[in-house]
């Protein structure tokens, strides 16, 4: 039964865009002052935002596993993103991409394990193939697991990171304040003048952790919430009942 997997590099690829889209639009270099935020900085013992931004980069780039989760718009295109995984590049969690519908997905030890709707499979694989499939995973062949290379923690992270407008957050226009993501207390880098209201949310304590990026305003736009950092449990294969069984794969 053939199938095609043609459109299954895709989804690492608009996952990609979606971090990058978060970090594209950093604090600005000029433009006019904005008036006062609504949190209230903290007492003199306030870190620099060069010295926040370095311990995060440093912190998010060592760790041995994270839980990001985002909601973001990229070129029109809405992305939904929920990944946990490890250094090691095994991940496991969804991606939603616009028409490309969404995707769970699993890599273990380079091994890729994608399941989406029938409707997917009709599409891109033929209704012969959608019946076989049903709800379970496909182990994909090699070649068409090939463009899931990028898509792990740690290739997202360092892309992110590596792209020219995150340093912008280290400037000496970034204002630091006091704030909390999910009842955790934070400092939150922001640009004190102009820009377009993107923040950068670090742990106050002395993991300093990257908690969220923030862009909420613009053509690019959107969350990303960064949990379990060293803290995700190991990720295993889906049990052989509900792998699919298809002729020639």
């Amino acid at each position: 039964m053939p199938m095609s997997m043609r459109r299954v590099p895709a989804v690492p690829v608009l996952a990609l865009a979606g971090v990058l889209a978060l970090t594209a639009c950093g604090p600005a270099a000029s433009g006019s002052a904005k008036g006062s935020a609504s949190t209230t900085t903290k007492a003199p013992s306030k870190p620099s935002a060069e010295v926040l931004y370095s311990k995060a980069r440093a912190s998010a780039l060592a760790a041995s596993s994270v839980h990001l989760k985002g909601d973001m718009t990229s070129d029109g295109e809405h992305l939904l993103l929920d990944l946990a995984g490890t250094k090691a590049g095994d991940v496991t969690g969804s991606v939603g991409a616009g028409n490309e519908g969404t995707f769970e997905l699993r890599r273990v030890g380079g091994t890729v394990y994608l399941r989406s709707t029938k409707e997917y499979w009709k599409k891109n694989a033929g209704a012969e193939a959608a019946q076989m499939i049903g709800d379970k995973y496909v182990k994909l062949p090699a070649d068409a697991a090939e463009g899931m290379d990028d898509l792990t923690v740690t290739s997202l992270l360092k892309s992110m990171f590596e792209d020219k407008s995150m340093p912008a957050f280290a400037k000496l226009t970034t204002r630091v304040e006091a704030g909390t993501v999910n009842g955790q207390d934070a400092w939150v880098l922001s640009d004190r003048v102009g820009g377009d209201d993107a923040k950068l949310y670090i742990a106050a304590d002395e993991t300093h952790h990257l908690l969220r990026v923030s862009m909420p305003t613009g053509k690019d736009k959107g969350t990303m919430d960064f949990t379990e950092w060293d803290a995700v449990n190991p990720i295993t294969t889906p049990a052989a009942s509900q792998v699919a069984k298809i002729p020639g794969m």
